[in-house]
């Protein structure tokens, strides 16, 4: 499987905010590792500051942080915006 373009960016920054020992692939619901609202509000900041985008509030939606494949989705779409 190939990885996407952002991906170990989203896994570095994931790490902050799962328990010890979790195991995440693309597809892990993040939710059921325990991740709430004020961590994805967190990893949302850490993304925006790490990758120099700014991802839209319409986007701020924890059913578009639920996984790995998701949240690259978001910042994909975060940066397309930044270059027009």
């Amino acid at each position: 499987m190939d990885t996407l373009p952002h991906e170990k960016a989203i896994m570095e920054c994931l790490v902050n905010f799962l328990p010890p020992g979790a195991e995440v692939s693309r597809t892990t619901d993040l939710l059921q590792l325990g991740i709430d609202s004020i961590n994805f509000v967190r990893l949302i900041v850490m993304l925006e500051e790490r990758l120099e985008i700014e991802i839209e509030d319409n986007e701020v939606l924890l059913e578009n942080f639920s996984n790995v494949e998701k949240i690259h989705q978001v910042i994909e779409k975060a940066l397309e915006a930044k270059e027009t």
